[in-house]
């Protein structure tokens, strides 16, 4: 009967360390996901990209349809005693150049702003993510990023692409 407690032992001992290092590694899970494509796969991007565009493209025509008057208004003066015409122009060209500026910081700033927007959303549902797969870590990369290589079995791109995209619409949790 001891001839048999020792090898027991030894077994136990084999399986607990087995069980020990597996629950381990498993825990420290690390992951890694390509961000540039989560990001322009996110339908919350395409929306306010489109939404952005729309409003990009109202201004432009507001711009072309000044620039078309002031073509016209240019060429309807045909002397330097049209004094009227002159005035006009000129406001009209100030008009113009004022839009144009205010347009140009306008979109600079709701590009920020869309941008912001997104990543904010996309980091909360990257911890989700995280979170609810047990990860330790998911790290990202970019074409210029310092993750030079990674086993595409720890690649998650897909996945998270399309749970961040299931919680936008308000499904997956």
């Amino acid at each position: 009967m001891n001839k048999l407690i020792a090898p027991i032992a030894f077994l136990a001992l084999c399986i607990s360390i087995t069980c020990a290092v597996l629950l381990f590694n498993q825990k420290q899970k690390i992951v890694f996901v390509n961000i540039e494509t989560v990001y322009d796969e996110f339908t919350m991007k395409k929306e306010l990209e489109s939404k952005f565009e729309n409003v990009a493209n109202v201004r432009q025509q507001i711009l072309d349809s000044l620039k078309l008057e002031l073509t016209i208004l240019s060429k309807s003066i045909t002397s330097k005693n049209d004094m009227d015409k002159i005035n006009l122009f000129q406001a009209k060209r100030q008009e113009y150049a004022l839009k144009e500026q205010n347009f140009t910081e306008s979109t600079s700033q709701t590009n920020e702003q869309y941008k912001n927007q997104i990543w904010k959303q996309l980091s909360q549902y990257i911890m989700q993510f995280g979170k609810k797969n047990n990860y330790k870590y998911i790290l990202g990369f970019e074409n210029k990023s310092s993750i030079l290589y990674g086993d595409d079995a720890e690649d998650v791109t897909k996945e998270l692409s399309v749970y961040v995209n299931e919680l936008y619409k308000g499904g997956a949790k």
